[in-house]
């Protein structure tokens, strides 16, 4: 759920990237989309330049709405062009925009068979595509005057499984915030470990539940919202540990005050 109308975040676990809420079995309250989310923001604050608003959203049109199709990765990713173009008219000037991981690769889609593991896997790439097309359409447009921040965690990610797979770990080439990460298990849930171990906290899981990253997956993809931020000396990267990325749909909202360079 959102933090309260001081925090700086209004991402509900479990929303989907659409105009509408969604009211799946395991909660008893409606859940809103991504662009309900967004207004929510607006009726309350006034966007500026100095402040960087963090959006991933999409998974959970597939995790919760369960649509693999093409078309539905598409439409997923047209709510959040809408939702950038809503933040950049009223004022937003830095917009970081996440994509989609192989959600096929995941703990559920591995559990449901080939034929699902295929499916998400086809939503992922086409959401990409589509996401690739929107980001150079909203630069190229001389009318839309907010910088997008691209993140691809696609390829990262999908690096993990291929050399946890082949050779047993995985230690990321890049700057990673925290204590240093190496990966040696993407098949099992960190949760489980947890629950059969009186609490204990396994050493080298990539996800913690079916879909859910770790705090050292998490730490991966802090790394990589870094890198492509970094660029730019005006946006201070410190403290990110705040971002909020979620694999579930989500409207991350971080303010970072701009500072010279030296």
């Amino acid at each position: 759920m959102p933090a309260a109308l001081s925090g700086n975040t209004w991402a509900w676990g479990g929303s989907e990237s659409s105009a509408n809420s969604v009211s799946p079995s395991w909660v008893d309250y409606p859940i809103p989309g991504l662009l309900q989310e967004t207004s929510s923001y607006l009726a309350n604050f006034t966007p500026n330049a100095t402040t960087l608003y963090s959006i991933w959203s999409g998974a959970d049109n597939l995790l919760v709405g369960n649509s693999p199709s093409p078309a539905a990765a598409q439409a997923a990713v047209s709510t959040v062009k809408t939702a950038m173009i809503d933040l950049e008219k009223a004022g937003a000037r830095n917009l970081l925009v996440i994509n989609m991981p192989k959600i096929g690769d995941t703990p559920y889609a591995q559990t449901n068979g080939p034929t699902y593991i295929d499916a998400a896997n086809v939503y992922s790439t086409s959401y990409n595509a589509a996401m690739n097309t929107a980001i150079a359409d909203l630069r190229a447009d001389p009318t839309f005057r907010a910088t997008i921040y691209f993140v691809n965690v696609y390829t990262p990610l999908e690096q993990v499984v291929a050399s946890v797979t082949n050779t047993g770990s995985y230690t990321p080439d890049f700057f990673v915030p925290g204590p240093p990460v190496t990966i040696t298990n993407v098949t099992d849930e960190a949760l489980t470990y947890f629950n059969d171990h009186a609490g204990t906290y396994p050493d080298g899981y990539f996800f913690w539940d079916i879909v859910h990253p770790t705090t050292q997956g998490h730490a991966m993809i802090a790394g990589l919202v870094l890198q492509a931020i970094e660029a730019v000396p005006e946006i201070y990267p410190a403290g990110m540990g705040s971002v909020i990325a979620l694999v579930t749909g989500a409207l991350g909202l971080l303010e970072r005050r701009r500072v010279k360079a030296a």
